[in-house]
């Protein structure tokens, strides 16, 4: 005989009937997997670290003027706009921070070596 105590193991039962889905429309599509289908573009594409030497090596070859032209272009990609803003910030400023976090990154810190005196 079913009880009203909530505390029952028969009032956990879920309302739908056994078979019978609890989410009938299934997981909700994560919003980049539905702005992929849309443009049909495949986000998963990776880059290898060849790819990364590559395109760090060709940004670091460009001139002030085009890495500048690059941030400000808006047909760039978002990658390359980030990257090309914070070189030219370091630029300005003198500084090479983007450059080395770049290459810690993609290549790993380079290790410490540390001299202990006996």
């Amino acid at each position: 005989m079913p009880s009203n105590n909530p505390n029952v193991l028969e009032n956990l039962n879920p309302p739908w009937q056994k078979g019978e889905s609890g989410n009938p429309k299934g997981r909700p599509i994560k919003l980049i997997n539905s702005l992929a289908k849309s443009v049909n573009v495949d986000f998963r594409l990776e880059l290898t670290k060849q790819d990364k030497t590559h395109l760090i090596e060709w940004m670091l070859e460009r001139t002030v003027k085009e890495v500048k032209t690059i941030a400000e272009n808006d047909d760039s990609p978002v990658f390359l706009v980030l990257i090309s803003s914070a070189i030219t910030a370091d630029t300005k400023a003198g500084t090479i921070r983007t450059v080395e976090t770049i290459f810690d990154r993609v290549f790993g810190k380079a290790p410490q070596i540390k001299m202990i005196k006996q």
